[in-house]
């Protein structure tokens, strides 16, 4: 739970050293973070998923519909 000043701070952050380094990141808001990163994966029952954005996260069942 990062205040949303700092958000946005860490997100400048990230896009300036994805340019030259390799970063994993985590975190339940995706939204942030499908919106700093370049590819994304889902891990479900043991297997790595390529998630491409929201409608993924859906598919998957890592969201509902509604969410």
């Amino acid at each position: 739970m990062i205040e949303p000043l700092y958000k946005e701070v860490i997100k400048e952050l990230l896009q300036k050293f994805k340019k030259t380094k390799g970063i994993i990141l985590t975190d339940h808001y995706y939204n942030d973070v499908l919106g700093v990163t370049n590819r994304n994966f889902l891990l479900k029952d043991a297997a790595l998923i390529s998630v491409t954005d929201k409608k993924d996260l859906e598919k998957y069942n890592y969201l509902t519909c509604n969410s």
